[in-house]
């Protein structure tokens, strides 16, 4: 298969984790003259748009439906090959959905198929105070995967809500995170540099 060569990056988290206005900091964020992708398969309120279109110059935006862990990976593995092909994007940013499994996400994009074509770097995770204190969440096992997967895990919410609360919440995470991941307090926190943590 002879694709551009691209830098990917998966996000992951709970609906209404972050994960949006994560991927709008990044983004921010771009090098200039790098063109970079958003491939999403998390339909809450995002605020990127919808269907496939150009973000600004040098960003396209594409959906996919489906599951990208399970069902879907053949649609994601079609959607990421048409994205590189077509718009050959210096970075993808993969926006999974909340019920993704990590661990699937990242074998099909370290698979033989890919190898020459994709350097997968960190993967993100973003995780909402209150939703780390909530048992809802913090006892699915998928939420507990997707967090402790992640190279990096950004806190959110932490502004708004008690000193108690975010110690709560860090105590949570400190149970589920993966050793020598790397732990950001606040969004406004992050850089470009996060981006580019340990290869797969």
């Amino acid at each position: 298969m002879a694709l551009h060569h691209t830098f990917v990056n998966v996000i992951t988290g709970a609906t209404g984790s972050g994960k949006t206005s994560l991927i709008a900091a990044l983004l921010a964020l771009r090098p200039e003259g790098e063109r970079w992708a958003v491939l999403t398969n998390d339909f809450g309120a995002t605020t990127l748009g919808s269907g496939p279109r150009a973000v600004s110059d040098g960003m396209e935006m594409r959906e996919v439906a489906g599951c990208m862990c399970c069902t879907g990976q053949l649609v994601l593995r079609t959607a990421l090959v048409s994205l590189v092909r077509e718009t050959r994007p210096c970075r993808v940013l993969i926006e999974a959905s909340a019920a993704a499994e990590p661990a699937a996400i990242s074998a099909l994009l370290t698979a033989p198929t890919f190898a020459s074509a994709l350097d997968v770097r960190a993967f993100i995770a973003t995780a909402s105070v209150r939703q780390l204190k909530d048992p809802r969440y913090s006892r699915v096992p998928v939420y507990r995967e997707q967090i402790s997967a992640a190279d990096v895990v950004v806190l959110t919410g932490a502004d708004a809500v008690s000193s108690e609360d975010r110690a709560a919440a860090r105590s949570v995470l400190a149970q589920t995170v993966l050793a020598g991941a790397l732990v950001i307090d606040d969004l406004r926190q992050v850089d470009v540099s996060v981006l580019d943590g340990r290869p797969r």
